[in-house]
Formats: C-alpha cells, sequence, structure tokens
C-alpha cells in the first residue's frame, strides 16, 4: 500500500510565455507551472475531476511566465496491491527435482489507477484515464538437476 503518487501542475505556455526555444526536458527545458489559488484537491475527488479547476490558473502576464505553483503539491489515488506466491519442489531422481510455481500478482484484482493529468492547458486536466495492471496469473516449472 502507497499513497498516491506526486503529480506537479505544468501549462503548455503561449508563445509569448515562453522564454527558452528548448522543448526537450532532458536538454533543459523550462517547466511552466499555474497559480494555484486555493486548496485545488477536489471535495469528493472522483476519476473524471480529481482536482478543483478553478483553484489552478495560467499566467496570464508574458512578464510574469513562472505560477507559484509548487513541484509534487497534490496526489493522485493510493494505490494497494497483494501479490501471493505458491511453490512445490518434487523430487524426481537423486538431486534432481522439479519446482512448480503459481503467482498472483494483484490477487484481489483491485483497480489501481495512475496519477491524474496535470496540464491546466489540458482539456483532461484532473482526469484519470488509464490503471496500472489488472490481476496477472502465471504458472511455471522449473526442472532442476
Amino acid at each position: 500500500m502507497t499513497s498516491g503518487e506526486p503529480v506537479t501542475f505544468t501549462y503548455s505556455p503561449a508563445a509569448a510565455f515562453q522564454v527558452s526555444g528548448i522543448t526537450n526536458d532532458f536538454s533543459g527545458a523550462n517547466n511552466y507551472r499555474p497559480n494555484v489559488t486555493c486548496d485545488p484537491t477536489a471535495a469528493s475527488p472522483a476519476i473524471g475531476q480529481w482536482f478543483n479547476p478553478s483553484c489552478v490558473v495560467i499566467p496570464t502576464d508574458p512578464t510574469q511566465p513562472f505560477g507559484n505553483a509548487g513541484r509534487n503539491t497534490v496526489r493522485g489515488p493510493n494505490f494497494w496491491t497483494f501479490d501471493f506466491a505458491v511453490a512445490k519442489q518434487l523430487p524426481v531422481t537423486g538431486s534432481a527435482h522439479v519446482e512448480l510455481r503459481l503467482e498472483a500478482f494483484n490477487l484481489f484484482n483491485r483497480a489501481n489507477f495512475v496519477a491524474p493529468n496535470g496540464n491546466r492547458s489540458s482539456g483532461g486536466f484532473g482526469t484519470i484515464t488509464a490503471t496500472y495492471d489488472p490481476r496477472q496469473l502465471q504458472l511455471a516449472a522449473k526442472v532442476v538437476w
């Protein structure tokens, strides 16, 4: 069990707000952050609206393109999973044996949602559009001699 993934609010600046032509994060591109005017946590967070969009505002002054939003200021939904494994060794002859394994990941098949969209310029701001892997089972047999 873990708390939700941290989310950093960003926005996609218009040309007048851009302070550099660098576009790749690994090359040193700017991370444009909006202004946060109140607590952005929604009263009743839901998949369709995890944040209160009226609390996150894109700057309007091109001379001040960087807002006051901090890094990793809000969190997405929590993550909970239960993994389980059963193994049995069956002797064959001498030192040889067969190992049978059954492994289950996310055994109770809980829907673990990814972090919500933190880009204020996006139409999907604050929405969750994906989940982590559902329950997975695997069976294995290994011969050791």
